[in-house]
């Protein structure tokens, strides 16, 4: 047996990252929009903003490539 392939262990992280996001994009951004901001309106809380949602996109590229490493 030969070692990891860690090229293909970080292309298949962000191919699976990829799918996660459009996954998220198209859940919270298309169907659950209502809710999410009814929610926040409920709490006083302000929108997701820009920053925010980069830290979860390039956690989410994190998140593929460790479950394709493991």
């Amino acid at each position: 047996m030969s070692g990891i392939n860690l090229g293909r262990v970080v292309v298949g992280g962000l191919v699976a990252g990829l799918v996660m996001n459009i996954g998220e994009y198209i859940l919270n951004e298309q169907l659950l929009v209502a809710d999410l901001t009814a929610a926040l309106e409920a709490r006083n809380l302000p929108a997701v903003g820009g920053g925010a949602i980069g830290v979860f996109v390039t956690m989410t590229f994190a998140f593929g490539i460790l479950l394709v490493w493991l």
